[in-house]
């Protein structure tokens, strides 16, 4: 069956009228493009109502006439008659364009999402090519597919300004935590006003620091408060990450319940946990060897249907890439990619990334941007770096290492939007969970979040 390509002469025709009977329509359709324009012939008159506007002319049927006669291609473009016509087909005022402009758009997109199924298709019958490889491409081309929109991103001060007071107020008011949202980290919230929109977030350490369970202890904390999460994990499965999670919040040793033993109330706790873990809005994709194009689709999936409105990626430097040339530059795309999708669907998005040997060769064993491993992207993409540091990791004394609860750093080290500095938590292993300390009496540390929850730890 012979299919049609998506196009309309006549919506092409009414647009380039539009153009030469008012010239100054030209600067306000900023979006306007000539691939937007499928005839050939058309697409040569709008090049023509461009150039001569471009330099500071007035490009009106008169003088697109003789630019184009200038070229020796009026005949092309059907002659002055024609250009004539078009002029009597203005579609009118600034609307009716720009309703006119935005169709010819969605055909514009059309004809490109045709463009590329067909080279999918020839791609995917390529017996030769490497599946993965054809699958991947695939993926880059439709995520780069793009309508465009109707205006460009440019504002004027007048449109930003009652944004910005809005914002201004609700710090002033004391009520910032609204700005972003609570990690259920005190600290942490405190220097950072929570986790922003469009926010890229990175919290770095060396393996077994206590990265993967500082990130599920936040997006723990977001679903209990009703906030819908995404969590990738690449390294773990989901049960697992589950049971920390049920376990953390029965208060009960992990240690104990792999060696087979369980407390007489133990069960009833697990259960309750477990219960209301399962009626919270945590999501958890697993999947080993995401691409990141994987983990975008994926994302934008879970935003529309789930309403998720902050995405865990444990860890980065897991997360592949196919088109990049060498590790660093991989691990450059996975970071820009995370930062472009934070800004896309407008929600924070947080990594967890490894960090280098270095700081395990300084006497001063507290880590540094410059340890984060691969690239130096991931400090520059990301608005918010975290390092991690617990002392007793590094330390030789056993005693010590294993010692519960544990004293650790987290180290803001850049906060594009505000200051620096290092905050203190507390690491409980046999919990596999991370506490802010607030001093209770000489051997308790714990952090409650409010009153009635802080009384229900001590009942």
């Amino acid at each position: 069956m012979k299919r049609t390509v998506p196009q309309s002469p006549n919506t092409e025709r009414a647009v380039l009228g539009s153009l030469m009977a008012d010239p100054g329509l030209l600067d306000s359709l900023t979006g306007l493009h000539e691939d937007l324009f499928f005839t050939p012939a058309n697409r040569l008159v709008f090049e023509t109502i461009r150039e001569i506007g471009a330099e500071n002319g007035t490009p009106n049927v008169i003088a697109v006439t003789q630019r184009i006669d200038a070229k020796h291609k009026l005949n092309f473009v059907g002659g002055a008659g024609e250009l004539t016509e078009m002029l009597g087909q203005s579609a009118g005022g600034q609307a009716a364009v720009d309703y006119h402009a935005q169709t010819l758009r969605d055909l514009y997109g059309r004809r490109r999402i045709i463009d590329s199924a067909v080279a999918m298709q020839a791609a995917a019958q390529d017996l030769a090519s490497n599946a993965d490889d054809v699958l991947q491409q695939s993926g880059e081309a439709i995520l780069s597919l793009s309508l465009g929109t109707a205006t460009d991103s440019m504002r004027p001060a007048a449109d930003i300004v009652p944004g910005l007071l809005d914002e201004l107020e609700t710090l002033m008011s004391g009520q910032a935590d609204k700005l972003g949202l609570p990690t259920g980290f005190k600290d942490f919230d405190q220097v950072t006003g929570g986790l922003r929109a469009g926010q890229f977030t990175i919290i770095a350490g060396r393996p077994a620091m206590g990265k993967s369970a500082l990130m599920l202890n936040m997006a723990d904390n977001m679903a209990q408060r009703g906030v819908p999460v995404l969590y990738f994990s690449l390294e773990m499965p989901a049960n697992e990450l589950a049971a920390r999670v049920v376990l953390s919040r029965a208060k009960t040793n992990t240690e104990v319940i792999r060696n087979g033993f369980l407390p007489p109330d133990g069960k009833h706790k697990i259960m309750a946990a477990a219960t209301a873990f399962g009626d919270e809005p945590m999501y958890i994709d697993d999947a080993g060897g995401l691409s990141l194009l994987d983990i975008r689709g994926r994302g934008r999936l879970a935003v529309r249907r789930w309403g998720v409105k902050c995405i865990f990626v444990d860890y980065l430097q897991l997360v592949s890439h196919g088109a990049a040339q060498s590790r660093e530059n991989e691990v450059g795309f996975v970071s820009r990619g995370l930062k472009s999708m934070a800004m896309e669907l407008g929600i924070p998005v947080v990594a967890a990334a490894q960090l280098n040997r270095k700081s395990e060769d300084r006497s001063d064993n507290r880590p540094r941007m410059s340890d984060l491993r691969d690239s130096g992207s991931i400090e520059q993409d990301a608005d918010i770096v975290s390092l991690l540091y617990r002392p007793s990791y590094f330390a030789a004394d056993e005693e010590q290492q294993t010692a519960d609860p544990q004293e650790c750093e987290l180290i803001v080290a850049k906060h594009r939007a505000g200051r620096t500095g290092t905050l203190n938590l507390q690491w409980r292993p046999t919990l596999t969970k991370f506490e802010t300390p607030r001093l209770t009496d000489e051997s308790n540390f714990v952090y409650a979040p409010d009153k009635q929850l802080w009384d229900a730890l001590n009942e």
